[in-house]
This record gives structure tokens, sequence and C-alpha cells, in this order.
């Protein structure tokens, strides 16, 4: 097992870089069997520093060999809505 930096790119809804490309998702490298949690609030006010109105797409890069990422959506403004899993091919303890 292995430990490696995770980084990512945020496009908005027209193509163009939000905040810093490759920017690390992790304060430290992430541990073998390690879960990193992000969302849209984590993402803009400390990883990105940057907010966005609309749709924004997350590219996520590590050379873990065997990294899993499970996305999921819930729908704002509506207290206790569903979670939706959008991870198609999702396999691991947290998607059973």
């Amino acid at each position: 097992s292995i430990a490696a930096k995770v980084t990512g790119t945020l496009y908005d809804m027209d193509g163009a870089i939000l905040g810093t490309a490759n920017t690390e998702l992790a304060p430290t490298e992430l541990a073998a069997g390690a879960t990193l949690r992000l969302d849209s609030d984590k993402l803009s006010a400390d990883v990105f520093k940057t907010t966005w109105t609309g749709r924004a797409v997350l590219k996520i890069t590590s050379i873990l060999p065997q990294m899993e990422v499970m996305a999921l959506l819930r729908q704002r403004g509506i207290p206790f809505a569903p979670l939706s899993n959008l991870s198609t091919g999702a396999k691991g303890t947290s998607c059973q």
C-alpha cells in the first residue's frame, strides 16, 4: 500500500478553470484505505478559494493505483432530501 497526493482541477460550466489547476485536495498525502470527504462549501472556501454559480466539474488526479471516487448528490434547500449515488460502477464498502 502507498500514500499519494490527490489533486484536482475545478471547471465551471463553460470549461474555464476556477481557482488554481492541480490544487491539492487534502493537506497531506492520502494513505491506503483512507477516505477524503469533499463538499461544495469546502471546495469553495478551503480548497480552491473561489465561488461559482451553476454547475462545476472537478477533475481528480492521483497516482494511487486503486483509488475509488464516489459522487453523491443531494438537492439543496430540501431538508432530509435523499442522496443520489452518481458513481456508475463504483464498488467498495461505502457503496454497498
